[in-house]
């Protein structure tokens, strides 16, 4: 055998253990043990169900289990009760956190044990969506980001946000968020018509005028009189954030730091993920950036908003708590998420959705069940996007908790080397 084949075949051996490894390290907190078991809940609050699997039986069971939601339908009759959701929902999607499950969590501020009203202006559908104190959660999707939607609102039921509104751009998204079960708007009242449908590339003249489309809405919804969280879509939570940033945003507005780490990157306010209250110079400001398009015209609502933002305005968000997409090229894995106290990440720096999905594939941010097209992961991670990667927070987590006891943090959760 000649030293070439000699060494190919050497790193064919070697990525075979490796991809081995990988799947026999995340098998354990694999979606399919998560839900495995009654999610009921017990009269603490803890869920009864079912018991630990054996590691190599459930490595050897998880590996051949399809990619999809199939899974869910095969586990009926053996204890497991399937998401409650929607038919749209479960085939773009697959949540173990199903649209309709209310029983999950317990009524609060951001989550709802019963579905929100349909109401037919935007302040009532505003109102359904916020917190007693007025404080939405709001996004803006078009068609072509409804993917990112679905995988962000996983995310988000499986730690007990349910409450929501997204302003859907265009009428096909807005189908899609409606068919999904989700809580949509039409936002073309507020943006206008005309805006593209498809995933627009960064800094492309189309991704442009969606991000300053994303002022009107933000302006719009702050005159209504509620404060807002604005989300883009291609966040992923990996814990409910909302109260604790709620309460500790005494200063507004609070931005998501856009930062590399590195000493000489640039230090600036991320648009895609923000707090604002509903007062007057938050309005303001919107007001000028969207006013200074005239000077401006070729740029994007971060170069705008951060043109015309005063020194009292930068209040940026505690990191790595909210991460961006840049700082997630400083770490290895999803694991060191987990150990930094990562909240929730925003993944931008990336030029293409067609990145991102490769990048939340690699980094365990994929909460759906259903792999993303074109996720495409590293051979380490066996060469798929498996799914359940996102659940790092419930990695060693004891199988019979239910979906209330691990979705608490540090609650419900056994450690395992």
């Amino acid at each position: 055998m000649s030293r070439g084949r000699l060494l190919a075949c050497l790193y064919f051996l070697v990525n075979a253990v490796l991809a081995e490894r990988a799947n026999a390290q995340f098998s354990s907190w694999h979606p399919k043990n998560f839900a495995r078991g009654d999610r009921g809940l017990t009269e603490n609050g803890v869920g009864d169900g079912g018991d630990e699997t054996t590691s190599g039986e459930a490595d050897a069971v998880d590996r051949e289990q399809p990619l999809g939601a199939p899974w869910l339908e095969s586990e009926r009759g053996a204890g497991f009760t399937p998401p409650k959701t929607t038919p749209a929902e479960q085939k773009s999607c697959g949540c173990l956190a199903g649209v309709n499950d209310y029983d999950l969590y317990p009524e609060s501020d951001f989550w709802t044990t019963t579905p929100l009203p349909e109401p037919s202006t935007l302040n009532g559908a505003l109102e359904a969506a916020s917190s007693r104190s007025k404080v939405a959660l709001v996004m803006m999707t078009n068609a072509g980001e409804v993917d990112l939607v679905d995988n962000f609102l996983c995310s988000l039921r499986m730690f007990g946000v349910n409450k929501y509104l997204i302003f859907a751009t265009d009428s096909v998204a807005l189908a899609m968020l409606r068919e999904r079960g989700y809580h949509a708007w039409d936002g073309e009242t507020t943006v206008g018509k005309g805006l593209d449908k498809s995933d627009s590339n960064f800094r492309t003249n189309s991704w442009k005028q969606l991000t300053r489309a994303k002022m009107k809405v933000a302006k719009q919804v702050l005159q209504s009189g509620h404060h807002m969280f604005f989300s883009d879509v291609d966040v992923v939570a990996l814990e409910n954030f909302l109260p604790s940033l709620v309460s500790e945003s005494q200063k507004s507005p609070q931005w998501l730091l856009d930062w590399d780490g590195k000493r000489t990157g640039k230090k600036e306010a991320n648009t895609g993920f923000y707090f604002m209250r509903a007062e007057k110079g938050s309005i303001d400001l919107l007001t000028k950036a969207t006013l200074q398009q005239k000077k401006m015209p070729a740029k994007d609502d971060q170069q705008l908003i951060n043109a015309v933002m005063t020194s009292g305005q930068r209040n940026y968000m505690p990191r790595p708590k909210f991460a961006n997409g840049c700082y997630l090229r400083n770490v290895g894995k999803s694991t060191d998420l987990v150990k930094k106290g990562v909240a929730a990440v925003h993944v931008n720096c990336a030029v293409s959705k067609l990145m991102k999905h490769k990048l939340m594939c690699n980094m365990g941010l994929w909460f759906c069940a259903n792999v993303p097209e074109g996720g495409n992961p590293r051979p380490t991670f066996g060469g798929r996007c498996k799914p359940g990667y996102g659940m790092e927070r419930f990695r060693g987590y004891n199988s019979s908790a239910s979906l209330t006891a691990v979705g608490k943090v540090g609650e419900g959760l056994v450690e395992r080397s």
